[in-house]
């Protein structure tokens, strides 16, 4: 049953759900979009998991960024433009998203970060862990080098590229730097180095 101000959207009953009765903050009283809402910027975690040779490259991570938010039941979600918390050898993943000044939050409303500065000195606001299609995934508090559960990014604290980028997502031989959607220090993207076998999930950051 749907539950508006809960923190978890409801499609297609709730557009959003940020945890609040308040309008004019992106997410009315009743748990509809107040659009437009172009100050803000999304960050979703992907409800899909992929070993590092099935990323594939920064653009097919870019592809799938979007096509998930295009699938999305969550209306606030569509019609932006994704790329994904990724770097290899010639990118960095902070080069990637640019600068912004505005705040970005996850989908339904929680604030993630006051700028894309943040993303470059461990500032979060909190754990980024709501899907595309606004679900929760629960973190269990696992370390990193054992997890079941995380996020490739090949991508260090400074948003510079890591030593580990799965071959520049090319092979499964090697290893892969990941982060922890658990975290909203360092570890969020770069926790530790994990065999490129592994399947993890991407963060997905909106851009121009």
């Amino acid at each position: 049953m749907a539950v508006c101000g809960d923190g978890t959207i409801d499609p297609p009953v709730e557009e959003c759900d940020d945890g609040n009765l308040s309008d004019g903050d992106g997410c009315s009283a009743l748990c509809t979009a107040e659009m437009p809402d172009k100050k803000k910027r999304f960050v979703f975690l992907t409800s899909a998991s992929y070993s590092g040779m099935e990323v594939g490259s920064l653009d097919l991570a870019d592809d799938a960024c979007n096509t998930l938010a295009k699938a999305s039941q969550v209306a606030t979600v569509k019609d932006r433009t994704y790329r994904a918390w990724l770097s290899d050898g010639r990118t960095n993943a902070i080069d990637r998203i640019g600068s912004y000044t505005g705040e970005y939050v996850m989908v339904g409303g929680t604030p993630v970060a006051t700028n894309s500065t943040a993303f470059e000195t461990g500032a979060l606001k909190g754990m980024i862990n709501v899907t595309e299609q606004g679900i929760p995934i629960a973190w269990l508090m696992e370390p990193c080098a054992t997890s079941n559960d995380g996020v490739w990014t090949g991508t260090q604290v400074d948003g510079m590229t890591g030593a580990e980028t799965c071959g520049d997502w090319q092979t499964d031989v090697v290893q892969g730097l990941m982060g922890s959607f658990g975290a909203n220090d360092g570890n969020w993207t770069a926790c530790t180095p994990r065999i490129c076998t592994s399947k993890f999930r991407l963060y997905c950051i909106e851009v121009e």
